[in-house]
């Protein structure tokens, strides 16, 4: 090879066009598929409230609960919010 990428075949992330020119490139996402979550003020308050922890030992999320549930916090719950993070 000298370094030149066959003709036909685009290099992925280049755009075509002459040296100066401007171009429109494809945009990755479309905005219509983009999840947008505003907190309502109660929201806020409600998550001030709480603690993020993290489970170790590979330990589960039931198995935990019940744990805190043996050492008499009965009214304690644990919320899953994803890998090892519990709220």
């Amino acid at each position: 090879g000298d370094g030149k990428a066959e003709e036909g075949k685009k290099k992925l992330g280049t755009v075509e066009g002459s040296m100066g020119e401007i171009v429109i490139a494809p945009r990755l996402l479309n905005p219509s598929l983009v999840r947008v979550y505003r907190s309502s003020e109660d929201d806020v308050m409600w998550a001030h409230k709480r603690v993020v922890a993290t489970v170790i030992n590979g330990e589960t999320v039931a198995l935990v609960q019940e744990k805190i549930e043996d050492v008499g916090f009965n009214n304690l719950k644990i919320i899953p919010l994803g890998a090892d993070k519990v709220l």
